[in-house]
């Protein structure tokens, strides 16, 4: 997995690719334990930035 910040932004969003295949966007949202993180074709939260990414791949 490689993670890539897109140059238009200072978000904490990031683009996931797997090798060379782009997989979507995950966001870190703010939250008072620590950052939550989402990808952006899903409503759920993730505490661990390697959930969101399981999630992701799944079909």
């Amino acid at each position: 997995m490689q993670f890539v910040r897109p140059a238009d932004t200072s978000d904490m969003a990031r683009a996931v690719y797997d090798l060379v295949q782009y997989r979507g966007m995950v966001y870190a949202e703010p939250h008072r334990d620590g950052p939550l993180w989402r990808f952006s074709a899903s409503a759920a939260r993730h505490r661990e930035l390697a959930e969101a990414v399981r999630a992701l791949r799944r079909p």
